[in-house]
């Protein structure tokens, strides 16, 4: 081991508040295997040239008495202008007073261009397998240990979760489930420099198909709903995701289906008393809870004698978010077994230019009931305005002497269509010489 490497490329992330020692190790497995690993930034060789940094404090492979965190980042915001290795949660670890790892993505060192990669690795090192191999020590050390991230490191979170079965319990927000599911951009921006072979690919009609193919034979996670064994899971789980974000239907749903969790009440879902999906009012669209919150959520989760669903309720009854956003009737959930209950008080109205969609005897979200509308002229589409808007009226678009067709649907909070529509819109000029006529 080498203590102390001064270098250009290798230094603490410069959002740290403090230097640290810096350590540096040949491999995850010379790593794991030492007596003494003192805490500070650990760099740590997985080979053709790549290494993997980790952030420790507390003595996180030998303390005991008190639970442990390993934190994963999401996205990184500006990353042209910061310098990795990136890493998070040394704010929450201090606040706790808790043992904690934070491990940073290498495959965001690889370009300034790359804000997110779900560490899941690249063309020259799997990255899922280093830090599986790094974790395994660390759950049979500690009988406490929480894996903690949210968005895409929510993702991670949850697939080591998943990986080392009761061995771990998992926090996560807002958590990606299936990286080819996120937004287009960034996940080509991801597979154009961390597989260069994809960089002729990402901009073709079916670049998902072959993103699907890269990650087999790197032999990497995509999903962990089409990966992960429903009957392997972390010991605790609370997946806490926001209730109007685009994650519900892209990737909670997803999950919340593959591993059969139920609705017991309002946003709450669970397979037992310690494995819970909770769908409260954090803010608008896919923002982190606070800090404060996440340590209370944390010491809640964490304690050993209460269930996970006991800390939910303990959290709904104090407003762990803000309680002036609480609307528990309008959280998602499938309302297809209502049928017509729920269609027949749904009503579009038209005045002039304007669509609006009315519901009547209930919420306007109910349920997360929400509207689409799409606007297309002879076949061709020229205006969306979709569901995640939250917007329950529309102008239609008016090109000059040209007939407009809307289509106009209703969805509920998991992604379901309850009601269809379509409507044309006339070019005023033909309605004159209809009347002239």
């Amino acid at each position: 081991m080498t203590s102390r490497i001064e270098s250009a490329n290798i230094q603490p992330c410069n959002h740290e508040a403090h230097r640290v020692e810096v350590h540096e190790w040949k491999s995850v497995a010379e790593f794991v295997s030492a007596s003494v690993k003192p805490d500070g930034l650990h760099v740590i060789g997985t080979g053709a040239g790549t290494h993997l940094d980790i952030l420790t404090s507390g003595n996180p492979y030998h303390a005991k008495g008190k639970p442990t965190l390993v934190i994963f980042n999401g996205a990184v915001s500006k990353r042209d202008e910061r310098i990795p290795p990136f890493l998070s949660g040394r704010g929450i670890a201090h606040d706790t007073g808790w043992p904690f790892v934070a491990i940073a993505d290498p495959s965001i060192n690889i370009s300034k261009d790359t804000s997110i990669a779900w560490y899941s690795g690249n063309s020259q090192v799997n990255v899922q397998q280093e830090i599986f191999r790094l974790l395994r020590p660390l759950s049979r050390a500690q009988n406490n240990l929480w894996l903690v991230g949210g968005s895409a490191g929510g993702f991670a979170a949850l697939l080591f979760g998943h990986m080392l079965g009761n061995a771990a319990s998992v926090f996560v927000w807002n958590a990606q489930t299936d990286i080819i599911e996120y937004s287009a951009g960034y996940v080509k921006n991801y597979l154009k420099y961390s597989f260069p072979e994809m960089a002729g690919r990402v901009n073709s009609g079916d670049w998902k198909k072959y993103a699907r193919g890269e990650f087999r034979r790197h032999n990497f996670v995509h999903s962990i709903q089409d990966t992960v064994l429903p009957n392997q899971r972390p010991r605790k789980l609370l997946y806490i995701q926001n209730h109007n974000d685009w994650h519900v239907i892209s990737h909670c749903v997803p999950y919340l289906k593959t591993f059969e969790y139920q609705r017991q009440g309002d946003g709450l879902y669970v397979q037992d008393e310690n494995h819970v999906i909770w769908f409260p009012e954090i803010g608008n669209g896919h923002p982190a809870p606070q800090k404060d919150a996440i340590i209370q959520i944390l010491k809640l989760a964490s304690a050993s004698d209460l269930s996970i669903v006991d800390s939910v309720e303990i959290m709904e009854a104090t407003a762990v978010f803000p309680s002036d956003q609480r609307s528990p009737m309008t959280r998602p959930r499938d309302l297809r077994h209502w049928g017509k209950r729920i269609t027949d008080r749904i009503r579009f109205d038209r005045s002039g230019e304007i669509i609006s969609v009315v519901i009547r005897d209930l919420p306007k979200r109910y349920g997360g009931l929400n509207v689409e509308f799409l606007s297309y002229v002879e076949g061709k589409r020229i205006d969306r305005q979709p569901y995640n808007t939250g917007s329950f009226e529309y102008s239609v678009p008016t090109p000059e002497n040209e007939t407009v067709s809307v289509e106009i649907k209703v969805q509920d909070g998991f992604g379901n269509l309850l009601k269809f529509e379509t409507m044309e819109f006339v070019p005023h000029t033909q309605h004159k010489l209809e009347d002239g006529a």
